[in-house]
């Protein structure tokens, strides 16, 4: 355990314990980097709804990597790409899926077995990839994931923020261990 993080999670629990306090009425979520510290929230009175542990949704989205290969790159490349101000009318943008569109072709002219998916920045891109034969459920836009994750973030408040640190603190733990 890093004492760091278990020192992070205490003022936490702290917090949402001041919050809950002074503001019972508030739809609190609490945020744990170490989900062994989730069973202390709880014995002060924290719902177990309420709680999510960075540590345990780290490994679901292994999990799901294992089930669905290459949904982890998706995730970082979605969140990275937020970073980067690629907007859907940008040429650049376009240019990029245009030669991504191309790749999968040789990939698919060459290689007919290989289990192509095709990451596209623009949605209006899509068409176009279908158009020469990449089949539509082997296409991810980019563009639909953002408002896809919006959508959630309004039903589940404070989704994006919980992915968003997920990412970053999965990049860091890959820079420290360089």
């Amino acid at each position: 355990n890093d004492p760091d993080a278990d020192s992070e999670d205490n003022s936490n629990i702290l917090r949402a314990i001041g919050v809950r306090q002074y503001c019972n009425q508030v739809s609190l979520r609490l945020q744990l980097l170490n989900s062994d510290n989730k069973q202390q929230a709880i014995s002060v009175g924290i719902p177990s709804d309420c709680i999510t542990c960075i540590q345990e949704v780290k490994y679901s989205l292994l999990a799901q990597n294992a089930r669905l290969p290459g949904f982890s790159t998706l995730v970082t490349n979605l969140i990275t790409s937020s970073n980067d101000e690629v907007h859907s009318n940008d040429p650049d943008a376009d240019s990029e899926d245009n030669s991504n569109i191309l790749r999968a072709i040789g990939v698919r002219q060459y290689c007919n077995q290989v289990s192509l998916r095709l990451q596209l920045l623009n949605s209006d891109n899509k068409q176009q990839a279908i158009s020469v034969g990449i089949p539509s459920d082997c296409i991810t836009c980019i563009q639909e994931v953002k408002y896809s994750l919006l959508a959630q973030n309004a039903r589940l408040p404070g989704f994006s923020t919980l992915v968003t640190n997920l990412i970053t603190s999965s990049n860091d733990e890959v820079h420290s261990n360089d």
